[in-house]
């Protein structure tokens, strides 16, 4: 079970002892991970979060279930026991652990970098121009893979 959370968040600081109680109940059954969804930007928009908080079951095939409703230790127990079966699948092509999620999760990490590289370059005394135009060059040569890799499963869809 995952809960994406924020350190601001009201919901989260309500959802934080009851989600400790469940972890507690079904130690050893179920595996809890609370994550700081503000602080991962990254990975919660590979897990499509779009609020906090947000909870997700993942079970053994990396399958993600999106939990909905009101949290208490009876629903959440319920839903990390099997009641995640009947609820929201995330689908095949947005889901977390497959290619699309995997570049999606690369990109955004490589956005952060590049952020922090551009200020080291300028921090360095590399000309603003030339940092952007490096910048650009890389820009360009993401965008050629995403279009090729977007080629490649309009290709596998329209096959299957």
């Amino acid at each position: 079970m995952l809960a994406f959370t924020a350190s601001w968040c009201k919901h989260c600081k309500v959802l934080a002892p009851i989600w400790q109680t469940v972890a507690e109940e079904l130690d050893g059954q179920v595996s809890f991970a609370s994550i700081d969804g503000w602080e991962n930007r990254a990975l919660s928009r590979r897990f499509h979060v779009a609020g906090f908080p947000t909870i997700f079951f993942v079970d053994a095939r990396g399958d993600v279930y999106a939990f909905a409703g009101t949290a208490s230790v009876t629903t959440l127990k319920a839903f990390a026991l099997g009641g995640y079966r009947d609820a929201a699948k995330l689908s095949s092509a947005g889901a977390p652990f497959g290619l699309r999620g995997t570049v999606k999760g690369l990109l955004i990490r490589w956005g952060a970098q590049g952020q922090a590289l551009y200020g080291d370059l300028l921090a360095a005394g590399v000309p603003r121009w030339a940092a952007l135009l490096g910048f650009t060059l890389c820009g360009l040569l993401v965008t050629l893979l995403l279009v090729l890799l977007g080629l490649q499963f309009q290709t596998r869809e329209h096959l299957d």
